[in-house]
């Protein structure tokens, strides 16, 4: 079986407040989404 590559196959959901991805698997039709990782840090006012 040959290795799937996902290069190609993402979306980026992230927004401000942090990061989101979503991966699509060209042979079966899936998705993965990651989970929300807020920004470690903050802004200073």
């Amino acid at each position: 079986m040959s290795k799937i590559e996902f290069t190609r196959n993402y979306s980026d959901q992230s927004t401000d407040k942090g990061f989101q991805f979503e991966f699509y698997c060209d042979r079966c039709g899936t998705g993965y989404r990651t989970r929300f990782a807020p920004f470690a840090l903050k802004k200073v006012a």
